[in-house]
């Protein structure tokens, strides 16, 4: 077995909250894929229960699946709930960047400009996962401008289960279409717009729901230590 330098420090709950939703949600572990709770618990220095009780944290937001007798899985997303998911999805954030063409900031558009810089040079170069997970942030953002818990909270929720639709459904050449809708979102929310900021994000969400499609394929089996490994050794480098 690897043992590497990545073991050598105990990471909080909050910090394997992350690294697994992120892993998780970037799909780089497919779905149907078990998670080896005895194999993992290691590489972030914790205990088999400490680890089981973030992966159940993660069960109770669907982003992770317990089945009896196999253990922690990656859920497989059933498209006959996604109509509900993005109508929620298009009324809250479409009241988001209502609101925000009244109270949005020059900084706060800075900021904006700059997640929309990082996500193009991702799509046009960076791994797939990577991107999914800068994109997803876009609304993250936005939201965050609010600075309304409850908000936050409900849309953190709605994400999750939209993410693992988009990752498992969507075609894989849409990047590009993603981060030119944002851009069109950021230009409304820009010139403070209401009617083009609201149109902007409901019509981004009604294409993320129509490129959905039944999944065809083979899921592809992984080596789930090995990602896991990965993962960490990046995290832990941008923390240097």
């Amino acid at each position: 077995m690897l043992i590497s330098s990545v073991t050598a420090h105990t990471l909080a709950e909050d910090d394997i909250y992350r690294i697994v939703k992120d892993i998780i949600l970037s799909a780089q572990v497919p779905p149907g894929t078990r998670l080896p709770e005895a194999r993992l618990a290691p590489l972030f220095g914790v205990t088999r229960e400490r680890l089981r009780k973030v992966l159940r944290r993660l069960g109770h937001e669907d982003v992770l699946e317990f089945v009896p007798n196999i253990g922690t899985i990656v859920p497989t997303p059933s498209l006959e709930n996604a109509r509900q998911l993005f109508e929620a999805r298009r009324v809250l954030e479409s009241g988001i960047c209502v609101s925000l063409c009244d109270r949005i900031t020059d900084d706060e558009l800075a900021q904006v400009e700059e997640h929309l810089r990082e996500e193009q040079s991702l799509a046009d170069t960076g791994p797939r996962s990577a991107f999914i997970t800068t994109s997803s942030h876009f609304h993250v953002l936005l939201a965050s401008f609010i600075d309304n818990t409850f908000i936050n909270t409900q849309l953190e929720s709605l994400l999750s289960k939209s993410t693992l639709l988009s990752t498992f459904h969507d075609p894989r050449n849409v990047s590009i279409c993603t981060c030119h809708e944002h851009r069109q979102i950021a230009a409304a929310l820009s010139q403070r717009d209401v009617r083009a900021a609201h149109h902007a994000m409901v019509s981004h969400l009604s294409l993320i729901e129509t490129r959905l499609q039944g999944f065809r394929g083979t899921v592809q089996k992984v080596d789930v230590e090995m990602i896991f490994r990965d993962s960490l050794k990046r995290d832990r480098g941008r923390g240097a």
